[in-house]
């Protein structure tokens, strides 16, 4: 009754507030909802207005803030219009000063080049009347202080052709240091000059006597090919030269190339048959060609007319000029390249300075733009910031509705407090718990029935590939009996080549044998060819050795000869001598001495032959094959110079013994020590470990030898090689016992007997 109490008195309450025929629990959530109405009614309206009057804020500090940055940028970009300004001015002041100077550059080159020229031209005739022959001089001399008159100077140097035709002109008028001269009076005159003055000769041009050429020369021709004449390139300042060059000239022609002068030279134009090329081959009137030689002759004419004579004051005075000149161009260059330094920065500094006007105006529009949008938001931002007059009487409403509903709440939470001390608690756990069940069971269910419908499909999938399966079974069985038959077709093939593969087989086997034994010979042909190779190189090298020797022969004999011409006596005397007892007896005693010496020698010619033949011999016993020759290295006088052991071992070439291997050097030794000793035998033999460096098949050769040689003379061996002296017929150890060197014999057939009786 206590609870029933409880809850009418609550349920009264209610209905003191209005809220009839409501539970408890509606009457709560009403209250809950109505406060938090109430309360983010009131957040909405004060933290809104709140929010804009501070956007409204910012926006005003923002405009400021554009505005100062717009003023700086402003004045920046005056400032760099002026200093733009100022490099355009200063850029266009810097291409008038290059254009002028290009001006001033342009018209003292040509006067430079005068210049140089002129001094060039200068300079050539001094340093030409310096190395002008004393002939040329005094001629000069003399025209120049007029004790001659009428003369014009050399030839050379009275006209000027293009330096392209200065190798022509210098073959083909050999009149270019003929001194030109007007009348034979003058040309007498210089004659006597140079006799009284003993110079020497010259040859003179007199142009009197040319006058008959003179309507030859202005006579217009037609050349072949189109070619020039040399009289027509070459300029003059006097026309009356041109008839002395004519003189000298005629209708001479010049040709590229050497191909177009002989055309021209051996056509059928007679007029033109003197022609001459570019680089001086010369074609004559009659036939001749002339031509050649390292470095064409050229250089006799000049490029311009020079001076008849000139003073060094002259000269220095042209330098001078050319100087001046030189110094000015310079000067201009210099100035024209500080120009073009300077418009060249200063168009730099206006390229970026413009860059930099255009980023800050653009920036600037930048700023404006924003601040027109700032200042259009101001005003609707200033509004939202001042809240309405119906917006505050409602939030005046709410504040009561909120101040209302707290005191309910709190009511309401006292009795809900009241509430929960009883037994709610436990019926609520209670059905939250089979609540909980129940949801775990309805999942259990869903996941089940997920599982069943899972385990139908994956049936059907099963089935579906079941027969899949089925059907690539059954092809696989129609292919395998297909393979079976062509198995057993190709196995029968089989059994068919197995008797062409076997007839195959034992016909590759022959052949292989058959070039085994090809290339068996070939290497055996290839050892012999290198033996035979090596055989001629000796022999030839010998050849040549006895040759020389042959030849020192022959100049000692030669020498002997003149010395017995020397030592000649007259016949008189030699019959006096003769007549002597004392020269008797040496004859006798000179016979004496020639008969044993010539005994001597055939004695020992018969021994060397004897001992070479068997030498020979026992090589190729020894060796199975080889070979081995002794030569005499002088064969005149075999006792002077020594003789030469030279082998040849099986499959090698021949060599000196020097040139040997150990065991090769062994075999050779031995083979010469027995050929000695079979020429001049001996009872005893003595021989220490001869078999040291030879192998199993050469020692038991030797061993065999030395048994057999054991008929007629006693051999003691040092051997450590069992091959050998299981050979021998006694035994001899050698052993130390007590510091005492002791010694036993055993007899190898005891051993030999013992073992055939047991």
């Amino acid at each position: 009754m206590t609870k029933c109490g409880g809850f009418y008195s609550h349920h009264r309450g209610s209905r003191r507030t209005g809220y009839k025929g409501q539970s408890f629990w509606r009457l709560l959530a009403r209250a809950s909802a109505a406060g938090t109405s109430g309360s983010n009614g009131g957040g909405r309206v004060v933290p809104r207005h709140e929010a804009a009057h501070t956007a409204f804020k910012d926006a005003q500090k923002e405009m400021d803030s554009i505005l100062g940055k717009t003023e700086t940028m402003t004045a920046a970009i005056k400032d760099k219009q002026i200093d733009l300004e100022k490099n355009k001015l200063e850029a266009l002041k810097a291409r008038k000063l290059e254009q002028e100077c290009i001006k001033e550059q342009d018209a003292l080159i040509p006067l430079e080049q005068t210049a140089r020229e002129k001094f060039a031209e200068l300079k050539s005739v001094l340093d030409s009347e310096k190395s002008q022959g004393s002939v040329l001089k005094a001629i000069l001399q003399a025209k120049e202080f007029k004790q001659i008159e009428g003369i014009y100077g050399r030839m050379g140097d009275l006209g000027a052709i293009d330096a392209k035709y200065d190798v022509a002109i210098s073959t083909a008028c050999p009149g270019l240091d003929y001194i030109v001269v007007e009348t034979t009076a003058a040309a007498q005159a210089c004659v006597e000059l140079l006799r009284r003055e003993q110079l020497g000769i010259a040859t003179f041009m007199i142009l009197e006597e040319q006058v008959d050429l003179l309507e030859r020369s202005k006579e217009k021709v037609k050349t072949p090919e189109g070619v020039s004449r040399l009289y027509d390139l070459i300029k003059v300042q006097d026309e009356r030269m041109k008839l002395a060059f004519y003189a000298s000239l005629g209708n001479t022609i010049v040709a590229k190339d050497l191909d177009q002068a002989t055309r021209i030279a051996y056509g059928g134009n007679r007029e033109f048959r003197r022609v001459v090329t570019l680089d001086g081959a010369l074609f004559e009137r009659s036939g001749t060609m002339s031509g050649g030689g390292s470095k064409p002759r050229g250089g006799k004419m000049g490029t311009s007319i020079q001076a008849s004579s000139v003073s060094r004051e002259t000269v220095i005075a042209a330098e001078e000029e050319l100087a001046n000149m030189v110094d000015s161009l310079k000067t201009i260059r210099q100035r024209i390249a500080d120009a073009v330094r300077r418009y060249q920065a200063s168009e730099k500094v206006v390229s970026e300075l413009e860059m930099e006007i255009a980023k800050s105006q653009k920036e600037v529009d930048s700023f404006n733009s924003e601040y027109k949008y700032l200042e259009k938001q101001l005003d609707s931002l200033e509004a939202a910031s001042r809240p309405k007059q119906d917006e505050i009487e409602r939030l005046e409403e709410l504040k009561k509705i909120i101040s209302t509903e707290e005191k309910e709440i709190d009511r309401l939470i006292q009795g809900s407090k009241k509430l929960k001390e009883k037994d709610i608690d436990k019926n609520s756990t209670e059905i939250n718990r089979h609540k909980v069940q129940i949801e775990t069971g309805e999942k259990m269910v869903k996941k089940l029935t997920k599982g069943i419908e899972e385990s139908k499909k994956e049936k059907e999938r099963i089935i579906e590939g079941k027969d899949k399966m089925q059907g690539v079974f059954k092809e696989i069985e129609q292919k395998a009996f297909i393979v079976q038959e062509n198995y057993k077709k190709v196995q029968k093939l089989i059994d068919e080549h197995e008797e062409v593969l076997e007839k195959s087989k034992l016909e590759h086997e022959r052949v292989k044998k058959d070039v085994d034994q090809l290339r068996a010979s070939e290497v055996d042909a290839d050892f012999k060819l290198q033996d035979m190779k090596k055989m001629y190189k000796e022999l030839e090298m010998k050849g040549k050795g006895y040759k020389k020797r042959l030849i020192e022969l022959e100049t000692s004999l030669q020498k002997h000869m003149e010395q017995i011409q020397k030592d000649l006596v007259d016949t008189e005397r030699l019959q006096a001598t003769l007549a002597d007892e004392t020269l008797t007896e040496r004859d006798d005693i000179k016979k004496q001495y020639d008969e044993w010496r010539k005994k001597r020698l055939d004695e020992f010619m018969a021994g060397f032959n004897a001992i070479s033949l068997k030498l020979k011999e026992m090589y190729q016993m020894i060796t199975l094959g080889g070979d081995a020759e002794l030569e005499l290295v002088d064969s005149l006088d075999p006792f002077s110079e020594g003789v030469v052991f030279s082998v040849r071992p099986p499959k090698k070439s021949w060599k000196n013994i020097a040139n040997l291997s150990g065991g090769e050097k062994t075999l050779s030794s031995l083979a010469l020590v027995f050929a000695l000793h079979h020429y001049k035998p001996t009872p005893l033999y003595v021989m220490d470990e001869i078999d040291a460096a030879l192998d199993f098949k050469n020692v038991s050769i030797v061993g065999h030898y030395v048994k057999d040689r054991t008929k007629d003379a006693q051999f003691i061996i040092i051997s450590l090689r069992n091959n050998m002296f299981e050979l021998a017929d006694r035994l001899v150890g050698i052993y130390k016992t007590d510091n005492c060197t002791k010694s036993i014999t055993i007899d190898p057939n005891s051993f030999v007997v013992c073992e055939k009786a047991a």
